[in-house]
C-alpha cells in the first residue's frame, strides 16, 4: 500500500510545470527567456523542472518555437513562418520530426498544439 501512495504521489508530482514559448518570429521571448546579452532560457526555482542548467537561445529569423516542460520530461515544437511544415520532438525518445503540414503558410502556434501529448507520452 505504501508503494501505491508513493508512486500515486510521483505521477501527480510529474504534471506540466510550464509551457510557453521560447522564440517569437526569431527574436528569444517567454516567461523563462531571461534577455541579456546572451539570452537564456532559465531553470525552474526549486528543480520542479526537467532542465537543470540554463542555456543560451538563438532563434533564427521567422522561427517560432514553444516548449512543455514537467519534472521529468520536456518536449519542443518549432516552425518557420515561411514554411509549410513544423517539427517537435521530446525527450522521452522522442527524434525531432516532421509533426504537420500546414494549409499555406505556418502561424504562430501551430508548433504548439501537440506538446501536451507529446510530454505526456514521454512521462514515464
Amino acid at each position: 500500500m505504501k508503494k501505491a501512495i508513493i508512486l500515486a504521489f510521483g505521477l501527480m508530482a510529474a504534471g506540466q510545470v510550464f509551457a510557453g514559448n521560447v522564440c517569437t518570429n526569431g527574436v528569444p521571448s517567454g516567461a523563462r527567456i531571461n534577455s541579456g546579452t546572451v539570452p537564456t532560457y532559465s531553470v525552474l526555482t526549486g528543480g520542479s523542472g526537467f532542465v537543470v542548467t540554463s542555456f543560451p537561445v538563438k532563434c533564427s529569423a521567422n522561427v517560432e518555437a514553444s516548449v512543455d516542460e514537467n519534472p521529468v520530461a520536456f518536449a519542443i515544437g518549432a516552425l518557420s513562418l515561411r514554411g509549410t511544415g513544423w517539427f517537435e520532438g521530446s525527450s522521452g525518445g522522442g527524434a525531432i520530426r516532421l509533426a504537420g503540414s500546414c494549409t499555406g503558410q505556418c502561424v504562430a502556434g501551430q508548433e504548439a498544439g501537440g506538446l501536451s501529448t507529446l510530454l505526456t507520452n514521454a512521462t514515464p
